[in-house]
């Protein structure tokens, strides 16, 4: 009887390594990737020589299905901010922090340029927050009356593996490895260079 069982089993597993297309961990890790692209900055302060912002994110999968928001928070370095020339958002090098770790800092104040409305402190150095069809696309650091080139929010946009995924990992490598074990030799790319 165990031994039927065990057959049962392994046939199982040999019918769904045989027809899966393609890697099966790679389609795990396509499935659990999420896009947190910033929709709303909520507070800034500085900590040093770095801006640290946090904002509200849209959360989309792999095909761009809404999951949901989140909070976000980053540093930059100020001299990145003092710019005559926005940046592209793939050159932004943000540093991803605890939202809470945003209050740490002495605040600052948000200026939305579209209204002139200030939220926060009214006392220079000031984020001058840039909107559009209702979402804030750059934020523009303002001192010494000096108004900055805009930095591109889309460039704070965080891409993750969602924590569910990792304990299937090696699930799935072990039903690569029947299928397909060429593609083990790929995996370890694929899990550093995608994470």
């Amino acid at each position: 009887m165990a031994c039927c069982r065990e057959r049962r089993w392994l046939a199982l597993g040999l019918a769904l390594a045989t027809g899966s297309s393609g890697c099966l961990s790679g389609h795990l890790l396509d499935a659990a990737r999420r896009r947190e692209r910033p929709v709303a900055i909520r507070a800034a302060s500085v900590d040093g020589d770095r801006l640290l912002v946090r904002y509200t994110t849209e959360v989309t999968d792999d095909t761009g299905a809404r999951l949901g928001a989140a909070e976000g928070a980053a540093a930059l370095p100020l001299t990145a901010l003092r710019t005559t020339v926005a940046p592209a958002a793939d050159a932004v090098q943000p540093v991803w922090i605890s939202p809470a770790q945003v209050t740490r800092g002495q605040s600052i104040g948000l200026r939305d340029g579209a209204t002139d409305e200030r939220a926060g402190c009214a006392a220079p150095p000031e984020l001058e927050v840039v909107r559009r069809d209702g979402r804030d696309v750059a934020i523009a650091w303002r001192d010494d009356g000096i108004t900055w080139a805009p930095v591109p929010t889309a460039g704070l946009t965080r891409i993750r593996t969602a924590p569910w995924a990792w304990p299937l990992v090696p699930v799935t490598l072990a039903a690569d490895a029947v299928a397909v074990p060429v593609l083990l030799f790929f995996a370890p790319a694929v899990l550093v260079v995608g994470e």
